[in-house]
């Protein structure tokens, strides 16, 4: 189920013998969420990294990240390379980035991440995800309490 109620500003369908999708919803301003499914390649993650250089350049805000990979099998080696470049380049403008992951290897890199960018990267559970997104959300009067899905 997708964190919120509404078209994503980017999506890629991962077609072959390993799909996927990833889809990536961003407010305009700080607030970025992410829902993978399946696998991640090179061009899904791609489109992530595209919201967040379009972010930086449109404001002076620190941004807020969130994804939902609770339900991805695997992503390309790039994956990482790219994530962790993007990521050393622009660590200064987090205010945070909250993910969910169940598969064990992704979870063993996120928890990898937190000690390469400090707290400011967090394995968290599913609901505890959902949660912060509904209260970010609804704070900032980005969405109406209702428009985000459980």
């Amino acid at each position: 189920m997708p964190l919120v109620d509404r078209d994503p500003y980017l999506s890629h369908h991962v077609t072959g013998d390993r799909p996927g999708r990833f889809r990536v919803w961003w407010d305009g301003a700080g607030l970025i969420l992410t829902d993978g499914r399946g696998y991640i390649d090179d061009k899904a993650i791609g489109s992530f990294i595209h919201v967040v250089d379009r972010a930086l350049a449109e404001g002076d805000h620190m941004l807020s990240i969130f994804h939902d990979w609770s339900e991805v099998s695997g992503h390309a080696v790039s994956v990482g390379v790219r994530l962790t470049t993007k990521s050393l380049s622009t660590m200064s403008r987090w205010s945070s980035v909250l993910v969910a992951v169940e598969h064990p290897i992704i979870a063993a890199s996120i928890v990898s991440a937190s000690f390469t960018f400090g707290r400011k990267v967090r394995r968290v559970p599913r609901l505890e995800l959902y949660e912060a997104v509904r209260s970010k959300l609804v704070n900032h009067q980005l969405l109406r309490p209702s428009s985000v899905v459980l």
